[in-house]
């Protein structure tokens, strides 16, 4: 798919987002029809590229706001720069990879299913800042690449199914992302909120939290 946002500068107003997927079910096939034991399998992997665009509209057009300012004793009014121009900016992009399998046992009394995948997020929309001699603190900027790797297991179990009927659901998942890169120098991003820091640097978590 083709997506346009006149949000970015327009050069950058389009991105491009491709994905294709492909599945065998295995249990289909010949060699597996004298297996009572499986009733059902299929192995399956897809890969796909999305895109974020969800940024103040005119993000990327240098904005002026009305300030106050004394001159000779009086207050006059006058523009001051809000935001600064980029006309640089585009498209987050979300690149994910994703196989797995599903399966099914004894006439579906248990059914599992597996997926492992992997995301890399680039050209991250981030507030960046900015020497406040410029006029404003924050600018916003494509900086960083962050990736995610993690599993999602699934269980679901029927223990009975006369009268009484009894069925076990169980699921659980993992995921660990790190921060591959941020911009040209790879300068760490402080946060604080009252007592408590946060800092995304590269080669660590987003947001690890900060302190002695």
């Amino acid at each position: 798919r083709a997506d346009a946002s006149s949000r970015f500068a327009e050069a950058n107003r389009w991105g491009y987002f491709p994905s294709v997927s492909v599945g065998w079910i295995a249990s289909e096939e010949k060699f597996m029809s004298n297996l009572s034991l499986i009733n059902f399998l299929k192995f399956r992997a897809s890969y796909g590229v999305s895109g974020n665009n969800t940024i103040p509209n005119y993000g990327s057009v240098g904005l002026v706001g009305y300030s106050y300012y004394v001159i000779g004793g009086s207050i006059v009014s006058g523009l001051v720069p809000s935001s600064l121009s980029n006309a640089n900016l585009g498209w987050e992009t979300s690149k994910q990879f994703d196989t797995g399998i599903e399966s099914a046992f004894w006439n579906d009394r248990i059914r599992f299913t597996a997926d492992l995948y992997q995301t890399i997020n680039d050209n991250l929309l981030l507030n960046v800042p900015v020497p406040s001699i410029l006029g404003v603190t924050m600018s916003l900027q494509n900086i960083g690449k962050v990736r995610n790797r993690g599993m999602e297991l699934s269980l679901v179990t029927k223990n009975l199914t006369g009268r009484f009927e009894w069925t076990t659901y169980f699921n659980i998942s993992f995921n660990r992302n790190r921060v591959l890169a941020l911009g040209p120098e790879g300068d760490p991003i402080k946060s604080t909120s009252n007592q408590l820091s946060n800092i995304t640097q590269v080669g660590r978590s987003i947001g690890d939290f900060y302190g002695y």
